[in-house]
């Protein structure tokens, strides 16, 4: 499983996006690309993939991972007003995460997984000289908060797994020895933030995915004071901003909202021009507030300013056709905001100030023309209840009513996360080899509101496949997309429902694919940490060491009798999320009963890392789905 499950290592930074960074969706969604030629196949993928832009405290310097295709990842230092480029670090094996420098700019800290097992590494880079300490042990990891104000010390929670037991710990940046500030057995915690002052640690602590304590801790005293605590509350963006503590939750009930907190004050809503569901918000000391809402089919993005009586307005920023999604800013800087734009082509980042947009780098490296990228569009689509289902197409150009194209449907993980209309090389790789690729959020799905994603607790291999099928059906119906051939991937969660829908309805697609799908639910939870147990059974309705034949009628496991589908199945040996053990047992009953299924495993984690991997699935996958479809595919 993916998305909102806890400790997915992201750096609370000063910046808002549009999307959730998943790693789960890296295989599928943010890695891979490819071509609209056959002579190209991976066009598409030559964009540069960007990551944890943030600021220099004064705005004169931008950071942020980047990555060329086919290359390592570097990380990069901007001179805003000069738009000249450093590479800080060159060559960074793995999976990179959390890039941020310190204050006063003398130190860069980032985190790498090499192996795929999400035990991120802290690294201490000198910027100075590029010299580097890694001070997590190697049965470790830390999902960093961020170093002290007087670049001293680096916060980090460590842990053995991304779901288990964490500690809070202060690491001495300079020579990497270090202290443990505050540990509760049990527990799983993360730090949120540091206090102007140094002397105050923000400490969440995860419940659920949507209860979470949040308190105050003295550094030096190591005092706990709970300013949130049990049972807890749906937050999200939890930060410090002068005397105030601001935060998204629901805890008036209803939608998520902005608030902030101070012993003087207590408790407050902050009055927004907003009517929407809050999902993220970035904001400095310089009066800035970059909020990214709930629109009826995809996130929105706004930057707002506060007037002179402290009341937020909304900033206009010159985008043109494209679509605003990504916010950045600078603890004391003014003016100067670096954004990200997109409409449908690989993303743009910029520099707004003084009222003007420029570009400070176009990651577009493809060499195609417009025609040559499929194009978004959205829809909410009625499901068999009249549920409204969210949901995007992506159109090829060739797609017409004289020529439809036969359709994908792609099913995100999760199940609390989601999927935007954002460009995204794969789905253009596989659009453009001949197929309209739907992308469905399902009941369940996070960014609709909390009744939407809670539809599916306690009906895993219900409702949710019931969408599925609607959607497919709605799609059908489309001029420009052919009624069969038809087929179904997913990673995750969304591996889990592809079997779970191929073993229920299995003369519903003509050809699937599982990237790393759960198979067996009452082994998936039996190799869950403490920590994320009750989640789980929050989510299925019951507890599968109570009731495990009620597991197993739910897991497709053990109904692999009724798969006729075509069916390929990709796994990662090192994945911490889905064990391998899961597609293997899966892969082996299939076998058993005489089944056919193509299985392939990689020296990966919960999703592809290394491009030579995730080309090779890539192709896999569209060469599985052509052979399905023959002559029967447009330009065969």
């Amino acid at each position: 499983m993916d998305g909102h499950w806890p400790g997915t290592g992201r750096v609370a930074t000063r910046r808002v996006v549009s999307r959730l960074c998943m790693t789960g969706l890296l295989l599928w969604y943010g890695l891979m690309a490819a071509a609209a030629q056959p002579d190209d196949p991976e066009a598409y993928h030559r964009v540069v993939r960007t990551g944890s832009l943030v600021m220099s405290v004064d705005g004169g310097h931008l950071y942020l991972i980047a990555r060329e295709f086919g290359e390592r990842a570097k990380i990069l230092r901007y001179d805003l007003a000069s738009g000249k480029r450093e590479v800080l670090v060159d060559e960074v094996d793995g999976n990179v995460d959390a890039a941020f420098p310190d204050d006063q700019q003398r130190r860069l800290a980032y985190t790498a997984d090499t192996v795929g097992d999400e035990r991120y590494r802290l690294h201490i880079v000198d910027i100075a000289d590029g010299s580097y300490r890694v001070p997590t042990p190697r049965d470790r990891l830390d999902v960093t908060c961020g170093f002290s104000h007087d670049g001293r010390y680096v916060y980090a929670a460590r842990g053995a797994h991304i779901w288990g037991e964490k500690a809070l710990i202060r690491i001495d940046a300079r020579t990497g020895e270090t202290q443990n500030v505050l540990s509760i057995p049990g527990a799983n915690l993360y730090c949120a933030g540091v206090s102007d002052d140094d002397r105050r640690l923000l400490v969440k602590r995860y419940l659920s995915n949507t209860a979470w304590q949040l308190g105050l801790l003295d550094v030096e005293s190591g005092q706990l004071r709970w300013l949130i605590a049990a049972p807890g509350e749906n937050l999200r963006s939890v930060t410090f901003n002068g005397r105030y503590i601001y935060f998204l939750s629901d805890r008036e009930g209803g939608q998520m909202a902005l608030w902030r907190h101070s012993d003087a004050a207590g408790f407050e809503r902050v009055a927004l021009p907003i009517d929407s569901e809050l999902l993220s918000f970035v904001m400095n000391r310089a009066g800035h507030l970059g909020v990214a809402y709930r629109g009826p089919l995809y996130p929105l993005v706004a930057l707002l300013r506060a007037d002179d009586d402290g009341h937020w307005r909304r900033i206009e920023v010159p985008t043109g056709d494209a679509r605003l999604t990504d916010v950045t800013l600078a603890q004391d800087a003014a003016e100067r905001i670096v954004v990200v734009t997109e409409d449908g082509r690989p993303p743009r980042i910029g520099v707004f100030e003084g009222g003007v947009l420029t570009t400070l780098m176009n990651t577009d490296r493809t060499g195609l023309s417009d025609r040559d990228f499929a194009r978004f569009e959205s829809r909410l689509v009625e499901s068999f209840d009249g549920t409204a289902i969210p949901t995007h197409l992506l159109l090829p150009a060739a797609a017409t009513s004289a020529t439809p194209f036969p359709m994908v449907v792609y099913v995100h993980g999760g199940p609390q996360d989601h999927i935007d209309p954002l460009y995204a090389p794969n789905l253009q790789r596989l659009a453009n080899a001949g197929f309209v690729v739907v992308l469905p959020n399902v009941r369940g799905s996070s960014g609709f509101g909390s009744a939407f994603m809670d539809l599916d607790n306690g009906d895993w291999g219900g409702g949710h496949i019931r969408d599925l099928l609607a959607v497919a059906e709605y799609a059908a119906g489309l001029d420009l997309v052919a009624g069969r051939p038809r087929f179904v991937m997913g990673t995750s969660f969304g591996g889990y429902s592809v079997l779970s829908l191929i073993s229920q309805y299995p003369d519903a697609f003509d050809g699937a694919v599982d990237l790393f799908g759960m198979s067996d639910l009452g082994a998936f939870f039996d190799g869950l940490t403490d920590q994320v147990r009750p989640e789980f059974v929050s989510e299925l309705g019951f507890d599968p060491s109570v009731d495990p034949e009620r597991a197993r009628a739910m897991s497709p496991l053990y109904q692999a009798s009724r798969i006729e589908t075509p069916l390929q199945i990709h796994q990662g040996i090192h994945d911490p999320r889905v064990p391998a053990s899961q597609s293997q047992a899966m892969v082996a009953e299939l076998k058993r009963r005489g089944i056919p299924v193509e299985y392939h495993e990689y020296d990966e984690g919960h999703g592809f890392v290394y491009a030579e991997n995730d080309t090779l699935a890539r192709e896999r996958i569209i060469g599985f789905l052509r052979r399905l479809a023959g002559p029967r595919l447009p330009g065969d």
